[in-house]
Parts: C-alpha cells; sequence; structure tokens
C-alpha cells in the first residue's frame, strides 16, 4: 500500500465520526419552538415543546392584573401575532411583537400575574434569538425570565420546567455540558415531584435529557430517558399527536451512532411518514440529513448527496443563512462528496460550514473543531500538507478545550495527524498520535457488552486499523499482525449489540480486508512467534464463513439453556414469528411490476413491522440484562481450529476438508487432511466470477430460454462450460488436487461465487470437444463431494441433539400444478421469464411413489400438498423430499421460495414457503431433499454465503440437505433421485450416493450435466440410518418395477 493509499483511507473513519457529531444539529435539538431539531413550530399546547409558546398552565390562583381591558386585550392579540409569525419562521417580527407586549406589561401594577406574564414572554424572546442563532442573547433573556419568574407569588411549574430546559440548551450549545447537565436533572426532578403522574412536561424533560446524554456518546442512559418520554407521550396522546416522532428520530440517532444501520433506517423511515403526516415542510429536513446520513454509513454516497441536498434546500428556505441547521447540511454535503473524491468541492462545503457556526458560536466552538478536522482530512486527500497540519493543530487546540482530552471528537483528530505524519513518513510520531487517540477514547476502561465500550470501539476500529496499516508501511509486520487481530475482534464485538441481521453483515464487511491481510502475514512467516504459522490461518477462513447462522445456532442454544422462565421464551418466539409473517407480506405487498399494496395498507404493514421489531428488541435486552447466562451462550464467537477439524471432522485417512477465501487479492485455500495440511495462496489475476458466470450459462443456457447475455456466448454451448469448467479448475483446485487420494471423500466449504457452481463438474483436462459430456475428465470421477456452510457450524450440526426420539422416516410432498398464470400474476412474478411460470410437473408425483416405494413413510400429492399441511407435519419426520417448483431471490435471498399446491384464486391461503420463514420451523429431519429448481441459490451475502432455501433449512435444523443449483428437468431429476435413494438404502453417505446416482445418469441418454449436476449435498454427509422397512423383498421388486416404468417415460423437458 502507498502513503497515499494510507491518507486516503485515514481520512474516511474521522470523517465518518465527524458527521456523527455535526448531528448536534440534525437531530439533537428538543421538540421545540426552538426549530433547531424538529424545524416544528409549535401549533398547540400539547407540542412536547420544552419552550412551549401557548402554556397557560400555572400552579395556584392567578391574580387579576391592575391593566386596562383594552391593554389585555391587545397583548393578547399581540401574542397571538408572535404566535404566527414564529410558525412562519419570522423570528424578528415574533421578537418586536414579543416586546410591545412586554412593554404593555411593564405597565401594569407590580403583582405575581406581572412578573409570570412577563416572565414568559421575556423567554419566549429568548427562544426567537436562540433560532435566529444569537446563543448568548438568548442566555441574557432567560436569565431576565428567571428573574420575573422568581418574584411571582406562586410557582408556576411548567413554565419553570421549560426554563430549565431552555438553560440547559444554551448551556449544551455554549459548550458549558457540566451546567447544562444540573439543569436538565433539576428540570425532571421538578417534573416528577410537582406534576401529576405521566404530564407530557415531564416526558419532555425526560427527552430533552435525553438528547444531551445523547450529545456527550452516553447512549445508554439516553435511550432509557427517550424511551421513558416516549411512553408518557404514548399514553397522554397516543400516535394522534407528534410527539412520538422526537422520540423515534433519537431512537434511530442513538442506533445509527451504534452502527446499527437498519435499525436506525427503520427508525427514519417511521418518522418521515410522521414528520410528513404532522408538518412543516421544515421539519422533514431533519429526518432526510438522517437518512442521508443512514446511506452515508452504507457506503451509498449518492444516495446520501441526494437526501443531504433536500435537507440543505429546505433549511436554506426557511433560516437565515449563517443559521446552524444550514451550517450543519453544507458539512454532510461536504464529507459525502469527500468520499466520491470530490476533494474541492468537499473544501469549499466544509468551509460554508465553518463560516456559519464561526458567526453563531465563535472561533472555538467544538463545531469549529469538526471543520477544522475535516478540512484537514480534505486537505490530505489533495496532498496540500501544510494546510493539513494547520487545520489539525487547530481541531485538536478546540476539541481539546471544548470536548476534552478524553472524547471521541478529540480520537478523530488524531486519527488525522496519524494519517498526515505517516504521509509524512515519520512513522514513530504517527505511532504516536495513533496512541493518543485510543488513549483519548479509553474505551478498554469498559467491558465487552458496555454501551460506552461500543460507542468508543466503533471509533477504535478506524485508529486500530490505521495503526495496523502503519506497521505493515514500516516493516513492522508482527505488530501489525497483532493489531488487525484486535481489529477483528472489536468488529465481532460490534456486530454482538445489533439486532438487525443488515447491519451484522454491513459492519462485518468492513472485516474481510482485514481477515485477507491476517491470512497472509499468516502464511508469510513475519507473524509473532507462535501466532503466524500456517495452520493457524484458518480460524480466519472460518471467521468469513456463516456468522448469522452460526448465531441462529447459539441462539436458539441459549434461550434453551439459559434458564429463561417460559412466558419469556414464548413471547419471544411468538414477536419473531409476527414480525418474519409481517415482513412478508411487505415484500408480497410491494413486489411486482407496480406494487400489489396501496399506499395506506403499506404504511400499516410497516406500523405493524416497527411496533413487533420494538417489542422484540425490548424483550431481548430484558432477557439479556436478567440472565447473564443468555448473553454468555448466545455470544461464544468461538471457531472450529484446524486441530478440531482433523478429531471431529475427519474419521479417517480418505476424508479431505477443503476452504476456500476468496479476497479482493488472492483466492486461499486450505485444504485439511487427517494427520497433515496444506494452505495455497492464489493471485487473483483472472476474473473468477466471470468465469462462474460462463461456466453456469455454457450449462443452462440451452435449456432455459431467456438467461441473460454472457460475451462467450459466441460459443457453442457445451464448449462455453469446458473452457470455463477447466479455467477455474487450474485456477482454484489443480494447486491441492495432487496432494489428495483417488475416491477420496471430500468437504468443500466455497467462498463468494464458487457457491454457484458444482465443483465435481469441474474438468481436469479440456474437453476434447463441445459434446463429448460422456468422456469429460469431470472431478465426479475422482472424488465424492459434499459442502458445508463453515466447518464451525458441521461441527455444530454433528453434535446436535435431535429434537425428537421417535421419527417417521420419509415424508414426500408433490403439489399439481395446472399452468394457469393466474396465481403466478396475483403473485405478481414477472411472466415474461419463463422461468418463473408455474407449468405442469408430469413427473413428480410418480417420483415420491418410487422414493416412498424404497424408503417407506407418507406421501401429499396433488391437492394435498399444501403448505399448511407442511408445516404441521414437517418436524415430525427424520428424511423430507419436497419434488416441486422452487425460484431463487438473488436481490432479496429471504425471499426465495419454494411453491406448494395452491387453491385458487378466491382463496387466502398462500402457497408459496419464502426462505425467511423456514427460519421458524422447528425440523428434526437429518435430511431434506429440495428436488426443485434453484433451491441452492440466491442473493449473495459477504460473509454469510449464499442466502438459498437450503441455508434456510439449515437455520430450521436440517442436518443435511441435498438441493439444487439451477432449473432443473423434471424427467430427469425424477431419475437421479431414484438413483441417489437406491444408493442410500445400499447404506452409502450422502455425498457417495449422490456421486453414483450421477454417474448412473452418465450411462443413460440425457448426459448432459445440465441434467444431473445441478444437485449438491450441504451438512453432514454420514450415512442414514437403516429401519428394518427398507430391506423387504417385495419392496424391492416394487423398486425396480417403478424404476423401469420413470426410465421408459418419453423424454419430455420439464423445467421447474
Amino acid at each position: 500500500m502507498t502513503s497515499s493509499q494510507h491518507a486516503r483511507r485515514l481520512a474516511l473513519p474521522a470523517i465518518a465520526i465527524l458527521l456523527f457529531a455535526s448531528l448536534v444539529f440534525a437531530c439533537l435539538q428538543p421538540p421545540s419552538s426552538s426549530l433547531s431539531a424538529s424545524g416544528n413550530p409549535p401549533a398547540s399546547d400539547t407540542l412536547p415543546c420544552v419552550l412551549s409558546m401557548t402554556d397557560r398552565a400555572a400552579a395556584g390562583p392567578q391574580e387579576s392584573p391592575a391593566l386596562h381591558p383594552d391593554s389585555i386585550a391587545l397583548a393578547s392579540a399581540l401574542e397571538e401575532e408572535a404566535a404566527r409569525l414564529f410558525a412562519a419562521l419570522d423570528f424578528q417580527g415574533a421578537i418586536d411583537r414579543f416586546r410591545k407586549v412586554c412593554r404593555i406589561w411593564e405597565n401594569a401594577a407590580d403583582t405575581g400575574e406581572k412578573n409570570r406574564r412577563l416572565g414568559n414572554t421575556v423567554r419566549r424572546i429568548g427562544v426567537c434569538q436562540w433560532n435566529l442563532g444569537r446563543a448568548k442573547a438568548a442566555l441574557d433573556s432567560y436569565r431576565s425570565a428567571q428573574e420575573y419568574l422568581a418574584r411571582c407569588d406562586t410557582v408556576d411549574y411548567v413554565a419553570y420546567i421549560q426554563l430549565l430546559s431552555n438553560f440547559g440548551i444554551i448551556f449544551r450549545d455554549l459548550g458549558m455540558f457540566d451546567s447544562s447537565e444540573v439543569a436538565y436533572k433539576k428540570a425532571i426532578e421538578v417534573g416528577e415531584r410537582c406534576l401529576p403522574a405521566g404530564h407530557p412536561k415531564l416526558g419532555v424533560a425526560c427527552y430533552n435529557y435525553g438528547v444531551f446524554l445523547w450529545n456527550l456518546g452516553r447512549y445508554e442512559a439516553s435511550e432509557t430517558n427517550i424511551l421513558r418520554a416516549r411512553d408518557i407521550f404514548l399514553q397522554s396522546s397516543g400516535k394522534e399527536k407528534e410527539n412520538w416522532v422526537y422520540c423515534d428520530e433519537m431512537l434511530g440517532n442513538i442506533a445509527l451512532h451504534r452502527g446499527d444501520l437498519e435499525k436506525a433506517m427503520r427508525h427514519f423511515r417511521e418518522v418521515l411518514k410522521g414528520r410528513l403526516r404532522f408538518g412543516p415542510k421544515v421539519a422533514a429536513g431533519i429526518t432526510y440529513t438522517n437518512i442521508g446520513n443512514v446511506y452515508h454509513y452504507r457506503g451509498e454516497q449518492e444516495k446520501a448527496l441526494e437526501y443531504f441536498q433536500k435537507s440543505l434546500d429546505i433549511r436554506k428556505a426557511s433560516h437565515p443563512e449563517n443559521h446552524p441547521h444550514v451550517s450543519e447540511s453544507h458539512f454532510n454535503i461536504g464529507a459525502a462528496l469527500l468520499l466520491l473524491e470530490d476533494y474541492e468541492g468537499a473544501i469549499g462545503q466544509f468551509r460554508e460550514a465553518g463560516r456559519g457556526w464561526r458567526a453563531t458560536y465563535g472561533a472555538f466552538h467544538y463545531n469549529m473543531g469538526l471543520a477544522h478536522n475535516n478540512l484537514g482530512a480534505a486537505f490530505l486527500k489533495t496532498g496540500d500538507l501544510e494546510r493539513c497540519k494547520t487545520h489539525l493543530d487547530s481541531a485538536l487546540l478546540i476539541m481539546q478545550q471544548s470536548s476534552g482530552y478524553l472524547h471521541p471528537n478529540t480520537a478523530d483528530v488524531y486519527l488525522n495527524l496519524g494519517g498526515y505524519f505517516t504521509e509524512k513518513k515519520q512513522y514513530e510520531t504517527a505511532e504516536e498520535q495513533y496512541g493518543q487517540g485510543l488513549a483519548a477514547l479509553d474505551f478498554q476502561a469498559f467491558k465487552e457488552g458496555h454501551p460506552e465500550r461500543l460507542k468508543k470501539a466503533l471509533i477504535a476500529v478506524g485508529l486500530l486499523r490505521a495503526k495496523a496499516e502503519l506497521y505493515e508501511i514500516w516493516g513492522e509486520t508482527e505488530k501489525a499482525f497483532r493489531t488487525y487481530g484486535e481489529v477483528v475482534t472489536l468488529i465481532e464485538q460490534l456486530s454482538r449489540s445489533y439486532a438487525e441481521e443488515g447491519s451484522k453483515l454491513a459492519l462485518i464487511n468492513h472485516s474481510f480486508p482485514i481477515l485477507e491481510k491476517l491470512i497472509s502475514l499468516c502464511l508469510s512467516g513475519n507473524a509473532p512467534a507462535g501466532a503466524g504459522a500456517p495452520e493457524l490461518s484458518f480460524p480466519y477462513f472460518e471467521r468469513a464463513k456463516s456468522l448469522l447462522l452460526r448465531e441462529a445456532v447459539q441462539r436458539s442454544r441459549a434461550l434453551k439453556f439459559a434458564g429463561i422462565p417460559q412466558q419469556y421464551l414464548d413471547r419471544e418466539s411468538q414477536l419473531r414469528k409476527e414480525v418474519i409473517e409481517w415482513e412478508k407480506r411487505r415484500f408480497e405487498a410491494a413486489s411486482g411490476p407496480s406494487g400489489a399494496g396501496t399506499a395506506d395498507s403499506l404504511k400499516q404493514i410497516e406500523k405493524r413491522i416497527f411496533d413487533y421489531k420494538f417489542e422484540w428488541e425490548a424483550l431481548l435486552k430484558t432477557i439479556e440484562k436478567q440472565y447473564p447466562d443468555y448473553y454468555r451462550l448466545q455470544y461464544d464467537n468461538a471457531v472450529i481450529s484446524m486441530n478440531g477439524v482433523q478429531d471431529s471432522l475427519l474419521e479417517s485417512g480418505n476424508e479431505a476438508l477443503l476452504e476456500y477465501f476468496v479476497g479482493d487479492s488472492a483466492v486461499f485455500v486450505f485444504l485439511v487432511l487427517k494427520d497433515t495440511f496444506h494452505v495455497k495462496r492464489i493471485t487473483k489475476d483472472f476474473p473468477l466470477e466471470d468465469w462462474v458466470a460462463q461456466m453456469r450459462r455454457g450449462i443452462v443456457r440451452k435449456f432455459v430460454p431467456d438467461t441473460l447475455f454472457h460475451p462467450t456466448d459466441s460459443l457453442e454451448p457445451g464448449l462455453q462450460y469446458a473452457q470455463a469448467a477447466h479455467r477455474i479448475y487450474q485456477k482454484v483446485f489443480a494447486p491441492v488436487d495432487s496432494l489428495m487420494k483417488q475416491d477420496m471423500k471430500l468437504l468443500i466449504i466455497p467462498d463468494g461465487a464458487l457457491g454457484y457452481i458444482p465443483f465435481d463438474i469441474l474438468l481436469r483436462r479440456p474437453a476434447e470437444g463441445p459434446d463429448t459430456w460422456r468422456t469429460n475428465d469431470y472431478l465426479l470421477g475422482r472424488y465424492a463431494i459434499g459442502y458445508s456452510h463453515s466447518a464451525t457450524s458441521l461441527a455444530g450440526i454433528k453434535h446436535r441433539p435431535t429434537r425428537k426420539k421417535t421419527l417417521k422416516p420419509f415424508l414426500g410432498f408433490a403439489p399439481s400444478f395446472d399452468g394457469s398464470e393466474a396465481i403466478a400474476s396475483r403473485r405478481f412474478i414477472d411472466l415474461r421469464y419463463p422461468g418463473n411460470r408455474m407449468k405442469v410437473l408430469e413427473n413428480n408425483i410418480p417420483e415420491v411413489d418410487t422414493v416412498q416405494a424404497i424408503m417407506g413413510g407418507d406421501i401429499y400429492a396433488g391437492t394435498l400438498a399444501t403448505k399448511a399441511n407442511f408445516i404441521r407435519l414437517a418436524e415430525n419426520y427424520r428424511i423430507i423430499h419436497l419434488a416441486t417448483h422452487g425460484k431463487a431471490n438473488d436481490q432479496v435471498g429471504d425471499y426465495s421460495f419454494l411453491a406448494f399446491y395452491e387453491p385458487p384464486a378466491d382463496s387466502l391461503e398462500n402457497g408459496w414457503l419464502y426462505n425467511r420463514e423456514l427460519y421458524n420451523l422447528p425440523l428434526n429431519a437429518d435430511m431434506v431433499v429440495l428436488s426443485a429448481c434453484e433451491t441452492g441459490i440466491g442473493e449473495l451475502k459477504r460473509g454469510e454465503g449464499i442466502a438459498s432455501l437450503a441455508r434456510g433449512f439449515s437455520y430450521a435444523g436440517a442436518r443435511s440437505i441435498v438441493t439444487s443449483l439451477w432449473s432443473v428437468d423434471d424427467e430427469a431429476t425424477g431419475a437421479l433421485m431414484v438413483y441417489f435413494y437406491q444408493h442410500l438404502k445400499e447404506g452409502k453417505e450422502k455425498h457417495e450416493a449422490l456421486r453414483l446416482a450421477k454417474q448412473d445418469c452418465l450411462r443413460g441418454e440425457d448426459i448432459e450435466p445440465f441434467y444431473w449436476a445441478g444437485f449438491i449435498p450441504i451438512g453432514d454427509m454420514e450415512k442414514m440410518e437403516r429401519p428394518g422397512l427398507w430391506n423387504p423383498l417385495w419392496v424391492w421388486m416394487l423398486n425396480m418395477g417403478l424404476v423401469l416404468t420413470l426410465l421408459g417415460l418419453a423424454v419430455r423437458l420439464r423445467v421447474r
């Protein structure tokens, strides 16, 4: 890595954290007439507003003013006009009217009522001044208001609580954090002591304190206060008033700053609906900013820029030029432009932000530190090191004075200073800067799982990664190895705190380049003694595999063995089912060319999902707190070692495990044999993904119409396949082929695009022609090949206890389809693609009949093969065989599906079983056979693998799955399955039985790989138990008769 590359990467974490900090103006401010966060002027007495301008409540009786009625009427009219001007964002106009009101009341007799009126009016003047960015003038007004209210004969507790919150906001903005916290706490104390239980103003006080705590990064305490406020608001007015919107926006920001992006987006989408419902338009500016931030951290900078620009347009139309909200939008746009490598544009935006903040807060406010730090990062990118250093020095001084020496903002500056000194090749000084940054975080002071550690660990990831890269540049490889290891550990710890799977995967994605470096360092021999041996690279292969699958297994185990009361377990199960059910409904309602659902119906579905997830996550948090064993069991993230594979997964010298890691610059191959191992690094100087696509294309394009174009389509399909199959073999398999014996039983753990191909049809030698199918030198002839999602998950499967002791032998399902497009069309499937049409399957019922004759058991065919029957029966069987249509979804893998018999269009019953629904099935099956098309492919998720139906059945508890990688032929599949079950019955292991079945097919007429090669076995490859009913002579004779009948059918293509 060059120094310029290093500098470019260094700037990014600092920008990310700084963008978080800049949200002080986007979402921190109270839901108040201040407009600083919500932009929402008060419209009624019920606003969750510490600065509400319409409160009339007071404690105790009110005195009659010594004013003429006409003067009172004039004062009231001026107040109403001021409120209208405030709502129109004409703050100066509102100030002018309020000052006229003050002059009227100053002429009244010196009574408690006069002082109360003057106190509230002057406080409202302060609110307007604050919205105009005149923080110090607002503070003077609040102090004057305090003096007036102190002269009242009776205490107006509501006004007092509002004023305390006003002080808290001003002190916070002026960097007086200790004084700010005192004011917020006092407001809550007064509310608890003097207001009725559940009073909305107590909710306001809790909300504002939660906002303050969020600003300090104290997320756990912040969330507690925000949730308390939310409960108060919902109890007092439900969702008919906008109070809850502010709380949900803050909950979204808490999730965002923890890095839980999917949860944050869920909150912000819900909030945006509320903003647009309640108005005014300026309020949506905050939510647009926050949605932009989610896209920013997802790496989707164009989308982020779109939302930041929306926010800026709204704010410029609503606020003065130098208003903090306008500055904040400029800052966020600059952060997005920097990541888009528009450095000059970013610098211009940061300067605009700094100009506005300086006018509002002066030169030493911490937001000026943000501006200087990001300007320094931008100049580092342009190579203007002199300006870079000037801005970073200013940023450090400001942050140390405003935020403190031990603060994430200060750590961010040290991160960029480390990049600066790395670019200058002053490596020792750069190391010191990174060390200072980590010291400023002080995150090691907190235990794993503590919210403060989580928040600081997210920043520490950037510092540690930059430090590790520095050591690589410096040649300190042992230090680099240790530091990269710390980064991976921190990322894994952070991922455990996220509820949303998408957030976990987004974070884990950051670990793959680091895992690649750790594997490379292990193989280089330059890692620390005792840590860098090649065999110790194996855990890094495993840590890149099937995180969510491992966690699902661990969560199930934790819920079972952590001593959790049954009512909690029942509620957790019910909520999880509700979430999955309503997410399925959302997918179906939104599917199709124009979407099936109306806007109103989708809103209702989204509301259900939001509410169920909210309760589910709250319940899991309660369980974690009350039952520590659950946390320990769920988050035990240990992976199997190489020695563990040799001891527990390889039973003889004739077995091997081959695991892949596909990195950015290399493909790594780890071969484990019973008493030795080999690791290979293959430079990725070849287009692996293109070759995989070519290989699949050459197999299927002759039989499945309307597939996508590939550049090699000019070749005959046979040569198109054969060319790619041999190239892939040469690159990723030949380096280890000679290290294994003929007929060895091989377990492969693929990675990346390698998960889309069956290895047994890779070609050891080039094909002799386009149609030499029978004589090709397939790996099939050399090995019996099985697959697994990871070695760790396979070890878990082998040691998983069966839930039920008594299981029936076999369950077969073969639904009937009439070929009508009505069902598919009401499912909103694109029927222009022939593979999406539910064609008649003429051979699936004979297929399950034949298998039943071999295995015994039960079958449900035709109209009995419904989804409801399957869900009801599945957990009671050892073998499940599904001969039906299947469809992969390579965009949203959770919504790949199996099709069961579906009633007529006027029925409400759902005949499709989605991958995501499988997560709720408690299967006990030793084997599930998916005799359907495309059940083994789907959306590729880095770190998780292919989100296929096969993976879904693994989630559900199946010990092994036989699945397909492309649309398969109906009749040929029936023949393959008969061969497969016959070999199983003979006592063959699953991968050997499938290998022999494929070789049997090669001796028949349908010899092209399309017909027989698409099926692969995944999971535990052990032999099936052999019930006594398998062997009687009459069963054998019946089997042979059915086989002969099936093979005698006319060969007609039936694509599922």
